[in-house]
């Protein structure tokens, strides 16, 4: 009812969608929640044909050109974007992908980089990309299998490599470029709120990593001072954590769930939230860390067991988020 109004009220939006959104309602909802789609329903479609047409003009002008016609810095984001792009997601099959899903994660992010020059582009932006290409892919997918009355596979992604290219293959050039399009527009949304997360130094992230150190000593002191007697410092783990959002932590399946919620705290509230979220995350392995030494903490910390980790229990580290944000918001 909320998404078929003239007007979608996005506080309504935002507060329902913070406790998940049904999976089916995943596009349209992070469209509207970065602020990608208008909420107004009138406005709505030309405004995101709009979008996706100056996306396309950005890879005739800024990707389909000569290494000649770019500057020494776009020469180097461009590199490293073909350096990065390989090493995201490799649990995922899908983004093994070269012709299409390697090509459009290349492109969004030096397109992105050469269109923001003051952040530009550092390693973990290829990590934030991959839910919205998953759900913007997904959702080109599904209307192909509806259309040709063939039952949409919500987790059409995990199969193997050949399973997911026969998928996107089905695809006509049109839904691919609209689905990449979408994915880049929501990333530069998401973006927007954490500048410096992302720009030189990474000055935000270093803040944040501060911040969950400060918040697990005030609700788990005994576990803190095991960490750091033991030599290892927060940013040894949490750096990853903040700089990916948690998505190298998670399989696909929480990273949606994850970012149901984030989009519903906004870009501005995120760098917050997210700091409550891995003091969350770490303080729920509390007890195993206890019990090892640096070496092994080091290695448990970097590869946490939560592969196999569900929406369920995605929503319990979220809950528990929320309680640490009602517990010390505006803490000194």
């Amino acid at each position: 009812k909320l998404l078929n109004t003239d007007v979608v009220d996005m506080n309504a939006l935002k507060a329902l969608s913070w406790n998940g959104v049904p999976h089916s309602l995943r596009p349209t909802c992070w469209r509207l929640m970065t602020g990608y789609a208008p909420a107004k329903a009138v406005r709505r479609d030309a405004a995101l044909e709009r979008k996706r047409q100056d996306y396309r003009d950005y890879v005739s002008e800024l990707w389909q050109i000569s290494d000649e016609d770019r500057t020494e810095e776009e020469r180097k984001t461009f590199h490293q974007v073909l350096i990065d792009a390989p090493r995201t997601a490799p649990e995922c099959p899908l983004f093994r992908d070269e012709e299409t899903v390697q090509l459009a994660l290349r492109r969004m992010l030096y397109i992105r980089a050469a269109r923001n020059p003051a952040s530009g582009y550092v390693q973990g932006l290829n990590d934030v990309a991959t839910p919205f290409m998953l759900i913007f892919y997904g959702e080109q997918v599904a209307a192909a299998q509806e259309a040709r009355g063939v039952p949409h596979q919500r987790d059409w992604y995990a199969g193997s490599l050949e399973q997911a290219q026969a998928t996107l293959a089905s695809l006509s050039e049109e839904a691919l470029l609209t689905a990449e399009a979408d994915a880049y527009w929501s990333l530069c949304a998401l973006l927007d709120g954490v500048q410096d997360h992302y720009t030189a130094a990474q000055p935000g992230i270093q803040r944040l990593v501060y911040r969950v150190r400060e918040l697990c000593f005030r609700v788990d002191a005994p576990c803190c001072h095991h960490i750091e007697d033991n030599g290892l410092e927060f940013l040894q783990f949490a750096f990853r954590w903040a700089n990916c959002l948690l998505l190298r932590e998670v399989p696909p399946i929480c990273a949606f769930r994850l970012f149901d919620t984030f989009l519903a705290e906004g870009s501005h509230g995120l760098p917050s939230f997210l700091s409550y979220c891995c003091a969350a995350l770490l303080l729920n392995f509390s007890k195993q860390v206890l019990e090892m030494e640096f070496q092994d903490m080091v290695m448990f910390l970097q590869n946490l067991p939560t592969q196999d980790w569900k929406e369920n229990e995605m929503s319990m580290l979220l809950s528990q988020a929320y309680l640490f944000q009602a517990m010390f918001s505006g803490a000194s």
